[in-house]
């Protein structure tokens, strides 16, 4: 596919359509960045990483997990942060760095990554990114977070003082 084809004005109409309709919904829209990556790579080439959020576990999102694994990509559901996620973004992000490097040292057929961080899982994903190790030309792919507090929050909210 050429980038001609890719200027055609209705083909610019429908991106944007595609767009318009993806943009309430990050999850969607996840997987729409990720379609260029599965469309190189069908033998689960691509690892998706999940991070929970605050009080969550790695099922919260399994959902999305069947959804891309039906898509053929390899799947990580962090567990490193089940049940401790009060110790801070520091730690919590280590945590998740750790668990995501220890698989790729194990698997070095991956040739992409994307990472999936909600709420305070996104908080973790943006610490790991800095600590990953990107084995033998792995590419990075997609950074998403959804819900994710990156401005902070106030003291005294819905949940309590974080």
């Amino acid at each position: 596919m050429g980038h001609a084809k890719l200027r055609s004005h209705s083909n610019i109409q429908d991106v944007l359509k595609m767009f318009t309709w993806l943009r309430n919904s990050s999850i969607c829209f996840f997987l729409f960045l990720l379609g260029c990556a599965f469309a190189y790579h069908q033998d689960k080439q691509h690892l998706v990483v999940l991070v929970h959020g605050y009080s969550g576990r790695p099922q919260d999102l399994s959902y999305l997990a069947r959804a891309l694994e039906q898509k053929n990509a390899a799947v990580l559901a962090v567990t490193s942060n089940d049940g401790r996620t009060t110790d801070g973004v520091i730690a919590g992000g280590r945590r998740v760095a750790a668990e995501v490097n220890a698989i790729l040292e194990k698997n070095l057929h991956f040739k992409s990554i994307s990472i999936l961080g909600n709420s305070l899982g996104g908080l973790y994903a943006r610490y790991a990114i800095a600590e990953l190790k990107l084995y033998h030309g792995l590419r990075p792919a997609a950074f998403v977070t959804t819900a994710a507090p990156h401005l902070g929050v106030k003291s005294g909210t819905l949940y309590g003082p974080l």
